[in-house]
């Protein structure tokens, strides 16, 4: 993962925004700082501080990079990617050799020198594993090993995508977001966490409900070779390289968690 931070070069302010790239996903993710200066903020990042959206969702996120680097449909872009020894276009390297500066505002995109305490206190919250449970309850494990209970009915009164696939009953599939910064729906529709935590309830899960939540949450080693796409002996070695924590062993089977798992593919 690579991380840059948001600096406005003619106030000398560093603490705006961190943008996080997941390169094995290709995701872009903002964080904006809640304290910051909305007047130093690019204007793409002010409409969502405004609106008390901290999280940018990765199609956004995308969108603000490629605003900062040379267009994909540039007329000459074949001798500009052969001036930067780029065989293709690639937005994250683009970002780096151009430092994310544009005409409209005064900031710029370093990589990040040190990490931002207010980040390190989000990232409390961000989402290890989300389990949609019956009755529209959506149970999510946060990194700080608390439980919320999410109403998917509530979600959905502000989020028209969401209700049109309950109302089609294609909802199928529920994951977490590189990074555990929110939720996609059907590997699409993306919500982040702060959205998220505004639409908690009160939920008593029963026995029915940690079960669910355990069979979606805990993998066997066919599992783990099902999501990564390879073999038992690859997993063997993630295991010995404690690139792959085991969550439980005994004889010849070994149990992992999905979030593990999961942040392998990140």
């Amino acid at each position: 993962m690579k991380r840059f931070e948001l600096i406005n070069e003619t106030s000398r302010t560093s603490d705006l925004a961190v943008l996080l790239y997941f390169e094995k996903s290709d995701t872009y993710i903002i964080e904006i700082n809640h304290e910051a200066d909305e007047d130093q903020l690019p204007l793409i990042l002010s409409s969502f501080y405004r609106k008390q959206m901290f999280t940018v969702d990765p199609s956004w996120s995308k969108r603000f990079v490629e605003s900062r680097i040379i267009p994909h449909d540039r007329q000459n872009l074949s001798s500009i990617l052969n001036r930067y020894h780029l065989k293709e276009y690639d937005t994250c390297r683009l970002l780096e050799l151009s430092k994310g500066r544009c005409a409209q505002d005064d900031c710029a995109l370093l990589p990040e020198r040190q990490s931002k305490p207010w980040l390190l206190e989000r990232q409390n919250t961000n989402l290890n594993e989300a389990v949609l449970l019956r009755n529209g309850v959506l149970m999510i494990e946060c990194a700080n090993a608390q439980l919320r209970y999410i109403s998917l009915d509530q979600l959905a009164h502000s989020t028209p995508h969401l209700q049109s696939l309950i109302q089609s009953g294609s909802l199928q599939q529920v994951d977490v977001l590189p990074g555990g910064y929110g939720i996609s729906f059907n590997e699409t529709h993306h919500i982040m966490k702060d959205e998220l935590f505004r639409n908690t309830i009160d939920y008593q899960p029963d026995a029915q409900d940690l079960k669910q939540y355990y069979e979606q949450s805990v993998l066997t080693t066919h599992d783990v070779c099902t999501i990564l796409q390879c073999s038992r002996q690859y997993v063997n070695t993630l295991v010995k390289t404690n690139r792959l924590p085991v969550l439980k062993k005994q004889d010849n089977i070994q149990l992992f968690l999905h979030s593990d798992v999961r942040r392998l593919l990140w």
